[in-house]
């Protein structure tokens, strides 16, 4: 390999290691809580799953939405 492609795997690498880090520590605690949820019932656990797809649902609505929004504010720009 090339100097050039070294560098920039390396420039990659060190971009990508703090989000690796960040996905494998919110997963965790998801499992962490998905665990201890199922200790105290079903109910508990039924909850919960309901709680984070609603979650979710409105978090992916926000997303799109400010994505969206940035779009227009450049092409007014």
């Amino acid at each position: 390999m090339s100097k050039i492609k070294i560098h920039e795997i390396k420039s990659i690498t060190a971009l990508a290691l703090p989000l690796i880090a960040a996905f494998l520590a919110q997963k965790g605690m998801q499992f962490i809580d998905t665990f201890m949820m199922g200790w105290i019932g079903s109910e508990a656990l039924a909850a919960g799953a309901l709680g984070t797809s609603i979650f979710m649902t409105i978090l992916v609505f926000c997303m799109g939405t400010l994505s969206a929004a940035g779009i227009f504010i450049a092409r007014a720009k």
